[in-house]
């Protein structure tokens, strides 16, 4: 049993791996991984997993860690998190409206745990890992995508269609941090199909019944 990603990958993904199955993540160098969240193979036969692409086994985002789900609530005064190639822009759109903000250029464990919003700022689909942020318990704003993978606008996370939207959106929740709440919490319900631990043992049962293979 095999979880093979960058430690920085790996904290957000990690999980039970059941016996005989093994999964890689991103570009990390794996021998012999079965099932590969990301765009590209790294070796023949990989399966490859991701929100959009083409010659996909499955149409997913990633999964997130077990130990997400019970990261405690994010104080009422912690900031937003921008995540993403536009990040700096978005951060300076966010202090335009009194917001403090991070800027990243990718999600990392140590500053989803310090945010009580995840911004994302990619404008090319679905954000892969947007159930990592979800399995924490924050507030998810992500621009316009499709497929939403079961997540619903104003239910479980915001979807804005442009910078400004995002921006007067993440405005909103700065104020009044406790009214979204309840939006937190159904995101981490919303991502509960994507648990780590349940996620891989799902995928190695499909795997072992040649599900979708040729």
């Amino acid at each position: 049993m095999t979880l093979v990603a960058s430690a920085e990958d790996r904290a957000l993904v990690d999980g039970v791996v059941p016996e005989g199955f093994s999964v890689a993540f991103g570009a990390a160098p794996a021998d012999g991984a079965t099932v590969r969240f990301g765009a590209d193979r790294m070796a023949p036969g990989e399966l490859l997993v991701a929100p959009d692409g083409g010659d996909l086994w499955r149409r997913s985002p990633w999964p997130g860690a077990d130990a997400l789900f019970a990261l405690a609530a994010p104080e009422p005064s912690a900031p937003a998190l921008v995540v993403g190639a536009r990040s700096e822009d978005a951060v300076v759109a966010l202090r335009g409206v009194e917001v403090e903000a991070i800027a990243a250029d990718r999600l990392r464990r140590e500053e989803l745990e310090r945010a009580a919003t995840v911004v994302f700022v990619e404008g090319r689909g679905f954000p892969p890992l947007l159930p990592v942020a979800a399995a924490a318990g924050r507030l998810v704003v992500l621009l316009e995508a499709e497929p939403l993978f079961g997540w619903q606008d104003g239910v479980d996370c915001v979807v804005a269609a442009d910078l400004g939207k995002q921006a007067r959106a993440v405005a909103a929740a700065a104020r009044r941090p406790r009214a979204f709440d309840a939006v937190r919490a159904m995101a981490r319900l919303a991502a509960r199909p994507y648990r780590a631990s349940d996620l891989y043992a799902r995928l190695a049962l499909d795997v072992s019944l040649g599900v979708g293979r040729s």
